[in-house]
């Protein structure tokens, strides 16, 4: 399965001539110095995926595996 995933991770590039390798999240873009930072949007294939659950505490845990397939910006 294909997904796409707004990073809770941020990528940074120079601010003065430089640009994101990746499509950026909408509002998450923040400049520090010669530096811009932002949330990477990635375009990703699910590879493995795992669900446990304790019926006894009421607690789910899950996990995914991904690789990415889309392409630089």
């Amino acid at each position: 399965m294909v997904v796409v995933i707004e990073c809770v991770a941020e990528i940074k590039w120079k601010t003065d001539g430089g640009s994101p390798d990746r499509p950026i999240v909408d509002g998450s873009e923040r400049e520090d110095g010669e530096w811009t930072y932002g949330r990477p949007i990635l375009t990703m294939m699910i590879t493995n995926h795992s669900v446990q659950m304790n019926e006894f505490q009421r607690a789910i845990s899950w996990k995914i595996d991904a690789e990415e397939v889309g392409g630089s910006s």
